[in-house]
């Protein structure tokens, strides 16, 4: 979903106004958030961490079938997705970021438990490749999951909303990384439908984050000039 001129500019009118709405408590939060994070974890580590505990509580499986171990393996991952957009949307006040979050939770929900049919059902053929081939399908993904890891560790901004979604856009090309990985490997149609649906829904959700970063920063930066020239003006 591309965001045109005006919709871009109503997400950083969104912004400010957000921003405004709490600008006569901005030092004593600033006080208050710097004493909780000596003490405790920050919402944006919070939430990026939701995003990393499904995928380090479970191995990587090795069934010796490519289209099971790629519908199992993205479960934790689509579970971490789900987690932490449930978690920022505790905090979450932008429209358009609650709106991607809950699409988040119900398009990967859904797939989910599509996924766990299939396996449950044996609703997917596997690939007959040789073992040579299957270790490289292996060393692919474990590549592309160390990638995404990578991705994710970001620095914070102080905001939870642009945290998550520069964190949720790491996390996205990890799948769509192992989903390639997966074409390359598997004949079945099944699973070759799913794989290049994550790539296409996901690169998309991409591109929509790095709309809304940008009007997050665009009305940042407008935020920082206008209080700027109000500090100037009572001098």
């Amino acid at each position: 979903m591309n965001l045109s001129k005006l919709t871009f500019c109503a997400l950083i009118m969104s912004f400010l106004s957000l921003s405004q709405a709490h600008e006569h408590s901005h030092a004593t939060q600033e006080s208050t958030q710097a004493s909780a994070d000596s003490s405790a974890s920050t919402p944006s580590q919070k939430i990026i961490s939701a995003m990393h505990s499904p995928m380090h509580a479970n191995k990587p499986s090795q069934t010796k079938s490519v289209e099971i171990d790629f519908l199992s393996d993205m479960i934790p991952h689509h579970q971490g997705a789900i987690d932490s957009a449930k978690l920022l949307l505790e905090s979450a006040k932008t429209p358009e970021v609650i709106a991607l979050a809950e699409n988040i939770i119900k398009a990967q929900e859904a797939e989910i438990a599509q996924f766990k049919e299939l396996i449950d059902k044996k609703g997917v053929k596997t690939t007959k490749i040789s073992s040579k081939d299957y270790k490289a399908f292996g060393e692919k993904n474990a590549k592309a999951m160390e990638a995404m890891m990578e991705a994710m560790k970001i620095q914070e901004s102080g905001n939870a909303e642009r945290d998550f979604l520069s964190s949720m856009i790491g996390h996205h090309k990890g799948a769509i990384e192992t989903s390639k990985v997966a074409l390359e490997y598997s004949k079945d149609e099944v699973l070759r439908k799913i794989a290049q649906k994550i790539i296409d829904d996901q690169e998309a959700e991409i591109t929509t984050m790095g709309n809304l970063i940008e009007a997050i920063d665009t009305a940042a930066k407008a935020q920082t000039e206008q209080s700027s020239k109000n500090t100037k003006k009572k001098k």
